[in-house]
């Protein structure tokens, strides 16, 4: 861990949910949680969509009240990261989805842990260094 607080994406979140035991060792070393103001984004929409959208809202409400979650939002600060971030991956013949860049460049313009189940974000291990966690699905 190099970096008391950790960006968490939408995966992880689900995965907390989950009680994945490799997850929780690892975030109960931080001080702060972190979740982009996308990562709530794809959440609400997918409860939405999905059919416990109240449950869910609920619990995702619950975690956010913690005192150790924080929310961000991207501003004109991350526009440079996002686009060091884009490009790097676009040069190296990686796509990445732009929720994925935006919270990769939160995590960068901070200089937070990123907390991931994604492989996608393997492509910023040299960025990232110690600051990138990609996990396991498996518990």
């Amino acid at each position: 861990m190099s970096s008391k607080f950790a960006v968490l994406d939408t995966v992880a979140y689900s995965h907390i949910e989950r009680n994945n035991p490799k997850l929780i060792m690892l975030l109960s070393s931080y001080e702060r949680l972190i979740l982009p103001l996308n990562v709530l984004a794809e959440l609400q929409s997918g409860f939405r969509l999905g059919t416990k959208e109240k449950e869910n809202l609920h619990t995702l409400n619950i975690f956010i009240a913690k005192p150790q979650v924080g929310i961000v939002l991207p501003d004109e600060a991350t526009l440079e990261p996002y686009i060091l971030l884009h490009t790097h991956a676009k040069t190296r013949h990686y796509t990445l989805s732009h929720n994925d860049l935006w919270i990769a460049a939160l995590a960068e313009q901070f200089q937070y842990d990123l907390v991931t189940f994604d492989k996608d974000f393997a492509v910023f291990t040299n960025l990232f260094k110690d600051r990138l966690h990609i996990l396991d699905t498996q518990n």
